[in-house]
């Protein structure tokens, strides 16, 4: 909106903006495992989906989503590797994520959550306290704006009215959990890749995020 009026080109222009930004991240993810080869053709690979390049042309939320995932997803990882400088990125991230679908909003309570689990009862809760404030520093102004938003500053309509009662239902149907436990499962696997499934057995042949640095995260991204 500029001026008080809607223009169509700024709305179409943002979600090829976001398209971009998800190719850009996609790569960099890639590039992490297999060079510059292999982030070229998860490039194409990516890029070639048509469903993305629609949903991006229609201005919906699914492609800032998919950006603010994949970011706080890399951030998160470098942050376990050893990078606390990434935690308010990362946190900044989850914060945008949950403006744009409730599954943002989610993504955001599950990371927050572990975190402060971890700072909280961990044995070793000394790294993991200034992660969680790096968290908090990134996240706590977007988070906040989007709490006061939700329960006081959203216009009166019956969506955010039955908002809740919608949540209740899906979050007991039991379909739905078995949809997506099967699409976790099944999926990410594709011929003459790893599958996601093997990877705990990997990581846990490690003493170091290092094997999470290297597949995890890309698997996660991709």
């Amino acid at each position: 909106t500029i001026e008080g009026r809607e223009d169509p080109a700024i709305a179409l222009n943002m979600g090829l903006i976001f398209l971009g930004a998800v190719i850009v991240t996609i790569h960099q993810a890639a590039r992490r495992v297999s060079g510059p080869i292999g982030a070229a053709a998860a490039v194409v690979l990516i890029a070639s989906i048509p469903h993305l390049t629609y949903t991006a042309q229609a201005q919906l939320a699914d492609v800032p989503l998919a950006y603010f995932l994949l970011v706080s997803v890399l951030s998160l990882g470098a942050v376990l590797e050893g990078s606390p400088r990434c935690a308010p990125i990362a946190g900044l991230a989850l914060g945008l994520g949950a403006w744009t679908k409730n599954e943002g909003a989610l993504w955001a309570c599950l990371s927050l959550g572990v975190f402060a689990l971890m700072a909280g009862f961990a044995r070793s809760r000394g790294p993991w306290r200034p992660r969680f404030t790096g968290l908090l520093i990134g996240g706590g102004l977007p988070l906040a704006a989007w709490i006061l938003f939700k329960t006081n500053w959203a216009p009166a309509n019956d969506m955010v009215q039955d908002a809740p009662g919608v949540f209740r239902t899906h979050l007991g149907d039991a379909g739905r959990w078995r949809l997506a436990a099967w699409g976790f499962a099944f999926e990410g696997w594709r011929p003459g890749l790893p599958f996601p499934s093997d990877l705990p057995a990997s990581w846990r042949a490690r003493s170091s995020w290092e094997y999470f640095g290297r597949w995890g995260v890309t698997w996660l991204a991709l």
